[in-house]
């Protein structure tokens, strides 16, 4: 069906329902068609790929956002209602756009305790009373640049009043009240200016004193699909293998909350003396690791390389067996029985160990 004919109907669906269904929770509360178009053209100007949506409903608003992205673009978008993700899914198929859409099944307190990664956009378009109580949150996973829009900032001022006043009073956000549709609250947060005015695209700074440094960058590795459940195993299993390694504290899931209990909610390890990251999650991600991101390690030595290939390979598949390449004594490339990749080197300056005549 096409996307047009299918929003159409949606919106005529959302109207009729709201005028004849007493029960809140079975209200769609649609966005209108000019706000819709309005995502649509913030997404493209702004290069957007990665959107967070909570509120989902019947899929209405979350089509004009899927619909706008790019190919590689996604939508996480939350909703606790049953009843509208069965609708919202059998919309996203109809419209061929159910690819590019995760629906997680869990209301916004819960999955910004747990979320990890920044998002170029963020649509609040829920439960208005809880924005406050996660805005710390909210505002944290918008990456320098991206953008916050929150609906319904004319029609209910009144509720959000105390959320845009947080907002505004961080001093990291540029922001303006759209009169589309319902009303935009539409929140862009400033780039963060380096040291020395060297970053030409950050001409604004957040007021944390004279200089602004990121206090850290970590690799962080999310287990999901099969492999959700397994990060302290493989934690364990990396640590063993490096020498300067270690595990630095591990934080776990416990009764009652939405990942399993004893599974990882978030933990620090060290490979290396490299810090990293890791958690399980068994949510419904359309994602996994992918050998287009791996881990690259430089050896000292022949036997180190081999001992190493050898361990991780273990149950994992080989994309380049241990062999000379040309560019270097020993090369290969692998994904471990987790998934992650691995690339393994022996520079040609390496010379403290024979290579019994394979160079």
């Amino acid at each position: 069906m096409k996307l047009k004919e299918l929003l159409e109907e949606l919106e005529k669906l959302g109207k009729e329902n709201d005028a004849s269904v007493e029960q809140k929770d079975r209200k769609y509360l649609n966005i209108t068609k000019d706000t819709g178009e309005f995502l649509a053209v913030l997404i493209k100007a702004g290069a957007v790929r990665q959107v967070l949506e909570i509120g989902t409903s019947n899929g209405y608003s979350t089509l004009w956002i899927a619909s706008a992205l790019p190919e590689d673009g996604h939508v996480t978008t939350l909703e606790v209602s049953p009843f509208k993700i069965s609708k919202a899914k059998s919309n996203f198929k109809r419209a061929n756009l159910d690819h590019k859409i995760t629906v997680v099944q869990m209301g916004a307190v819960d999955y910004l305790e747990q979320a990890s990664h920044l998002f170029d956009l963020v649509f609040l378009d829920a439960d208005r009373a809880s924005y406050i109580q996660v805005a710390d949150q909210i505002v944290s996973l918008v990456r320098p640049g991206g953008i916050l829009v929150c609906d319904n900032a004319v029609s209910h001022a009144e509720e959000l009043r105390e959320f845009i006043d947080f907002v505004n009073s961080t001093g990291g956000f540029t922001t303006t009240t759209v009169p589309v549709g319902k009303g935009e609250f539409v929140a862009c947060k400033k780039n963060i200016a380096m040291p020395g005015g060297s970053n030409s695209l950050a001409t604004e700074c957040y007021p944390i004193g004279t200089e602004a440094r990121m206090r850290s960058i970590a690799t962080s590795l999310m287990f999901v699909g099969e492999q959700a459940g397994k990060a302290e195993e493989a934690i364990r299993f990396y640590t063993s293998l490096f020498v300067g390694s270690e595990i630095v504290d591990i934080q776990r899931y416990q009764a009652g909350e939405h990942e399993p209990e004893g599974s990882v909610k978030m933990a620090k390890f060290k490979i290396n003396g490299r810090e990293f990251m890791a958690l399980d999650s068994h949510l419904d991600h359309q994602f996994t690791f992918t050998p287009s991101m791996s881990l690259y390690v430089e050896c000292e030595s022949l036997s180190e390389i081999e001992e190493i290939f050898r361990a991780l390979i273990e149950g994992g598949s080989e994309l380049m067996p241990l062999d000379n390449y040309g560019f270097s004594q020993k090369f290969g490339w692998l994904n471990d029985c987790y998934g992650v990749s691995w690339q393994l080197n022996l520079s040609n300056e390496c010379v403290g160990e024979s290579d019994n005549g394979h160079k």
